[in-house]
């Protein structure tokens, strides 16, 4: 029997029914008056091993009614602990990239690149711009005011000097609605997709002023490329749709909750917050599939 677990950022895990799971669930017992955890989770959880037919059987999610949002965190029984807790984020070799992996990421979030010379017109606010002329490292280009309507904006344009065949080899000339990370990068080293991260983020990213992060773009793909990053880095990420006005129709925005610094820009880095929630990922759901052929393996 195989057991489909679905965690709460739509993550999907196949299993047998004795596959042994490491999952937190909220510590009941009081020792001297208080919560304590003797395992690595945070005090108020206590770290068990269950194979699949065991948390089948017991059910993730308590008996309390839903919010109209989706269930809430007093609504699950069950955790996975994320990677990012410690050494054992996600490894890959450093792929051969040609180009730099930050400025990758902000030229697939604010550049405008020709199908032909590979020229890339970058938009940034200009308050941020001695930042950027620190973080890439290539040469700028003249550097022009933006205009709309007549009307001067807080933004401004600039381009790289002499790197318009490398952008259009390593990067491409996707429309902003086809783009997508370079698969290099998408399993590059762990420095190769926190940079591209980085860049991403530093342009079309947010983060509010309670501290949560979002990366919206009207690239559904490229959305999804930041849903992986972010996973592949100990983080978590939920892809939502809506409708805009532009002349695109739609966007889609990576919810994100990561214990680690996603941005260079400064303005972003200060407001970004490390929640103890981020550390574990609810099971949303499990349930029995189908019988399949399956075999363990030790990692």
């Amino acid at each position: 029997p195989v057991y489909k677990m679905t965690l709460s950022d739509g993550r999907v895990i196949k299993m047998s029914d004795d596959h042994k799971c490491i999952v937190w669930k909220r510590k009941r017992e009081m020792v001297a008056g208080k919560n304590r955890c003797k395992n690595n989770c945070p005090s108020g959880y206590t770290e068990v091993v269950m194979t699949a037919k065991e948390l089948y059987e017991s059910g993730v999610k308590t008996n309390r009614t839903p919010k109209k949002d989706g269930y809430s965190e007093n609504d699950y029984k069950y955790w996975v602990p994320m990677m990012g807790l410690s050494e054992s984020t996600i490894e890959y070799d450093s792929n051969d990239y040609g180009f730099d992996a930050y400025t990758t990421g902000v030229i697939l979030g604010d550049g405008s690149t020709c199908k032909d010379t590979g020229y890339t017109r970058i938009t940034a606010h200009k308050d941020d711009m001695f930042e950027y002329e620190k973080y890439i490292p290539y040469n700028f280009g003249k550097t022009t005011k933006k205009y709309v309507n007549g009307i001067e904006q807080n933004a401004v344009m600039f381009g790289l000097v002499g790197m318009g065949k490398s952008i259009k080899k390593w990067i491409g000339d996707e429309r902003s609605y086809t783009k997508r990370v370079p698969e290099k990068l998408m399993n590059g080293s762990m420095f190769q997709r926190l940079e591209v991260l980085k860049g991403l983020m530093d342009t079309d990213g947010t983060v509010y002023k309670n501290g949560y992060c979002s990366f919206t773009s009207t690239s559904k793909g490229l959305a999804e490329d930041v849903q992986y990053l972010v996973q592949s880095l100990g983080g978590s990420a939920f892809v939502t749709e809506s409708d805009t006005e532009s002349e695109f129709g739609k966007a889609w925005s990576a919810r994100i909750k990561i214990n680690r610094i996603i941005f260079k820009l400064k303005r972003k880095v200060n407001r970004q917050v490390f929640r103890e929630s981020y550390m574990r990922n609810p099971i949303e759901s499990i349930e029995i599939i189908d019988n399949e052929p399956t075999q363990c393996i030790s990692v």
